[in-house]
């Protein structure tokens, strides 16, 4: 019979009979026997735990967790246990994350040694976080690592909005934080926050970071107005950022390509950078605002569709900070410069080699001007792998100004061409980039 069928039947005599005579055959039972035997001590286990009337339901459990953090993030660590060095559930079902403004709770089921466990952990942060901008994702080794995102980039004294709060498994990531301060380097420490104002019955003053009267915030300086609801005295943005952009339509008359805003120095105050066409001095109020950019605590690339057309009147982008209130009175603006090709490639190019050695060569390349080179201002000289293509990154021989005439270059006696090297090519350029066509 079995082994193992028997062993379930619990029919111990003959089990012992077959693992006797296996010891006579040198036959080895080992796995089997103790599979069957560790399969009825589970339901043994199993039985005798039902025995009490809250068998089979999770048991609640906070997890431990530790945490760090940069300027404009927190990271945390959450563990499937109540001890950070004991073991725990290697994976958590049902997991439910959620994140406000300043909150972060988090519930999940795990098991672990025949045990049921809901972990729940909610934290009540010491400042105001972005949700939208807050992530988290399974880790390995039973494990959830979460990323906060900061509203204000500025270094925090604690997690907590309550300094007197005490949580047993909460720990402060030592290792990762000291690879993450010099990001704090230039920062100083927050004394208070719109949640640590509130629970002193005062409302918050960003700029001198302390908590004013709700009647004070006139003394707030730049943020004269209460918000009630978020416990704060606010304003129109403080700071602006600076817009660029090349072209890469390189049609005339219309343009295309990134617009790049790099970020005001402090951002406290501003949820959105505003783009807009205009002037060197202001926007154009009679076009269209151009894009609306949320801010992410880093410069924005936004991409323009290739072929816009320039407004009447437009001659720069302009970009204002902005909030709930208002944007920042003033911006900054770059001009737009509408890239455009080269007006027409060389009309011929010559070389006679002069060096005589194989595999060199020496002479003078003549390049006859294009028909029109209003918007010439080089020949730039390659090798070329055809007639239309460099070789690669030894490409570059010089490059050539324009005069009006036809131009020359003096290849030096024993050049070696680069590998694969059958041609040279002569490509018009201006200041925008390379006309792709060239003359060989």
């Amino acid at each position: 019979a079995d082994v193992q069928t028997v062993i379930e039947r619990q029919w111990w005599k003959l089990a012992q009979e077959i693992v006797a005579k296996s010891h006579e055959a040198k036959v080895d039972l080992s796995s089997p026997v103790r599979s069957a035997v560790r399969e009825i001590k589970s339901k043994a286990d199993t039985l005798l735990r039902s025995l009490d009337p809250l068998a089979g339901k999770p048991k609640p459990v906070s997890p431990a967790f530790q945490w760090a953090q940069n300027s404009t993030h927190l990271i945390m660590s959450v563990k499937f246990t109540a001890r950070w060095n004991a073991p725990g559930a290697l994976e958590a079902k049902d997991v439910k994350v959620n994140f406000t403004d300043s909150t972060f709770n988090f519930e999940g089921i795990g098991e672990h040694s025949n045990n049921k466990y809901t972990y729940t952990l909610n934290l009540d942060f010491f400042d105001r976080i972005v949700a939208e901008g807050c992530r988290w994702k399974a880790a390995s080794v039973g494990k959830l690592d979460v990323t906060v995102q900061k509203k204000w980039a500025r270094k925090w004294p604690r997690l907590l909005r309550n300094k007197k709060k005490k949580i047993s498994n909460m720990h402060f990531w030592m290792e990762l934080q000291d690879k993450l301060e010099s990001t704090l380097a230039n920062l100083g420490t927050a004394s208070n926050s719109p949640f640590t104002c509130q629970d002193k019955g005062k409302v918050y003053c960003l700029p001198s970071d302390s908590c004013k009267a709700a009647d004070d915030c006139a003394s707030c300086a730049g943020k004269t107005t209460l918000n009630q609801e978020s416990f704060q005295c606010v304003g129109l943005p403080t700071e602006r950022g600076t817009v660029t952009f090349k072209d890469a339509d390189m049609q005339p008359g219309t343009v295309g390509g990134t617009i790049k805003v790099s970020k005001a120095k402090v951002e406290h105050d501003v949820s959105h950078y505003a783009v807009y066409w205009g002037t060197a001095e202001k926007k154009l109020d009679s076009v269209d605002r151009i894009a609306d950019l949320p801010v992410t605590g880093q410069d924005i690339e936004w991409s323009l569709d290739k072929k816009t057309l320039i407004p009447e009147g437009a001659t720069h982008f302009v970009v204002h900070t902005r909030n709930d209130l208002g944007e920042h009175e003033t911006g900054n603006s770059a001009p737009v410069v509408d890239g455009v090709w080269p007006s027409g490639k060389a009309t011929g190019l010559s070389f006679d080699d002069r060096d005589g050695e194989q595999g060199e060569v020496s002479g003078t390349v003549t390049i006859q001007k294009a028909e029109d080179e209003s918007r010439v201002t080089h020949y730039v000289l390659s090798w070329g792998k055809s007639k239309g293509a460099k070789v690669g990154k030894d490409a570059h021989i010089s490059d050539v100004p324009v005069t009006g005439n036809a131009v020359t270059h003096y290849i030096s006696v024993n050049t070696k061409p680069p590998k694969g090297a059958q041609y040279i090519l002569a490509f018009s350029k201006n200041e925008h980039g390379e006309l792709p066509e060239p003359v060989a």
